[in-house]
């Protein structure tokens, strides 16, 4: 059961501006090391990142970029499968490096699969962890958080007794016929239009997203897509939603404020705890369309 855990924290929401990376090395399912360090995104810091967080651009001033920490990072990952708590990790690598020869693993699809109660919802690291009585460190510190999605790996493979190779073929498996009976959705026409609760046979069934400011398409068309991949796609903020995909705000409409209000409640919700992915509308159709 060899494996590495990647974690990353952002500077704002863009995903390349990382400024703190951290990896887990398990052999045997054991943690035998890590590392982990602030990285200098050059980009600017959103106050609502700081929060999350706690890191500054003054913290990182000395900090190296990504691309000089490159050969030190693929050092530690070498052939391992790299496990992430969900893909947002991935897509902030791959914007720094473009696409890379790492044997991707998203931990929640292998979470869901596993524990019935976290298949549709609850399933942010915290929670799970909680539910294993796994030991979390500081939440939304990198190393910490790699050690935390790599025990809950650890748990989920012992849980379902399978193997570290064995997760492709699992997290190919609809969740609905591993483990529920999911919702009906409708189909209209021959474009198989899929609104409810998303699309059961989605990669991303269970997730909950919201949209906030303008998108690039017509919100009804942005909501169609990512109800077939799986989403379920909400008016606005809650305590499930897990991801929230921002657009171009109007800022006539703002109030004076730099964010929006469904921004606000996000970040409320996140420092109370809970998951929640804020990323921008290209990074989420990029996102799906890999799948």
């Amino acid at each position: 059961m060899d494996f590495v855990t990647l974690d990353v924290e952002t500077a704002n929401a863009d995903p390349k501006s990382i400024c703190q990376i951290g990896v887990a090395i398990f052999k045997d399912g054991e943690l035998v090391d890590t590392w982990g360090t602030l990285i200098n995104p050059h980009d600017e810091f959103d106050w609502m990142n700081i929060q999350i967080h706690g890191i500054t651009s003054n913290d990182v001033k000395q900090a190296p970029t990504m691309v000089e920490v490159q050969n030190k990072l693929e050092s530690y990952i070498g052939n391992a499968i790299v496990g992430t708590y969900t893909s947002f990790d991935k897509t902030a690598i791959e914007k720094n490096y473009g696409q890379t020869n790492f044997q991707w693993l998203d931990i929640t699809k292998v979470v869901r699969r596993t524990w019935e109660e976290v298949s549709y919802t609850g399933y942010g690291l915290a929670n799970v962890c909680k539910l294993n009585s796994i030991e979390i460190g500081k939440h939304h510190d990198a190393i910490e958080d790699a050690i935390a999605a790599g025990k809950v790996l650890v748990a989920a493979l012992q849980a379902k007794k399978l193997t570290i190779s064995d997760c492709e073929h699992l997290v190919k498996k609809g969740i609905v016929s591993l483990i529920a009976s999911g919702s009906m959705v409708d189909s209209l026409g021959s474009e198989n239009v899929i609104i409810d609760g998303g699309n059961p046979d989605g990669e991303w069934f269970g997730d909950v997203l919201c949209f906030t400011g303008e998108m690039s398409m017509p919100r009804i068309k942005a909501s169609i897509l990512a109800s077939q991949a799986g989403f379920d796609v909400g008016k606005g903020v809650t305590k499930k939603t897990n991801y929230l995909i921002k657009g171009q705000q109007d800022l006539t409409k703002l109030n004076g404020k730099d964010i929006s209000s469904k921004e606000e409640k996000a970040l409320s919700l996140i420092k109370k705890g809970q998951d929640i992915i804020i990323i921008s509308e290209d990074d989420f159709f990029r996102m799906i369309s890999r799948g």
